[in-house]
């Protein structure tokens, strides 16, 4: 009866042997193929970003009467203050026009059709903080853009830009808007100057 009761016991205590073995190559496997899923999102070239999120069919000619203009509550700030600049889309007078939106955020920390960059006052480009961003598209939808009827979009400046010394900076920004581009015609761009200052000076 004893020997019976010892050998219960084994076995029991190589189940659990085996089952927390099991447990461990689970957590190793899932370790690696996490790793793996990093090291490529981070690796990933943000030249190589369009394919990285569904975009409508770009089948609408760029209209001449295009103009896009940013805007900000101000023209200095504090570094590291957020920066929010309003991107317009506006319809210089003519027919309305369709320009598409979205389907470019989710599970990314910005809407990435928007094209941002910027240089410092000699010249040098403020690089991405997120240079491996994808996503996972989203909603998106067409805006008919009216002379009465712009289309408006608040962007934190920040999550396209590393901007980390203070100075003045020249920040251009464009949009596909599911138009196509070609060689006579580009994407209309908006270009704004800001200034960013030390948080220990004050603002005027």
């Amino acid at each position: 009866m004893l020997n019976l009761f010892k050998a219960d016991k084994r076995k029991n205590e190589e189940l659990k042997l085996n089952k927390n073995k099991k447990t461990l190559i689970n957590i190793i496997l899932l370790t690696i193929i996490l790793g793996g899923i990093l090291m490529y999102s981070g690796s990933v070239n943000r030249n190589k970003m369009n394919n990285l999120y569904p975009k409508p069919e770009l089948k609408i000619e760029i209209p001449d009467n295009a103009k896009v203009t940013l805007s900000s509550k101000s023209n200095k700030y504090y570094l590291g203050e957020n920066i929010l600049v309003d991107f317009k889309l506006e319809n210089t007078g003519g027919p309305a026009f369709k320009a598409n939106f979205g389907s470019d955020y989710r599970g990314a920390s910005r809407s990435l059709r928007y094209k941002v960059t910027a240089v410092d006052d000699k010249g040098n480009k403020v690089e991405d903080p997120y240079p491996g961003a994808i996503c996972f598209g989203g909603l998106g939808s067409d805006f008919e853009v009216s002379p009465e009827k712009p289309f408006i979009k608040s962007l934190p400046i920040l999550r396209y830009l590393d901007i980390k010394k203070a100075g003045t900076y020249t920040i251009n920004i464009t949009h596909d808007f599911g138009w196509k581009e070609n060689s006579q015609k580009k994407y209309p761009v908006g270009i704004i100057k800001l200034h960013l200052i030390p948080d220990f000076d004050i603002i005027n």
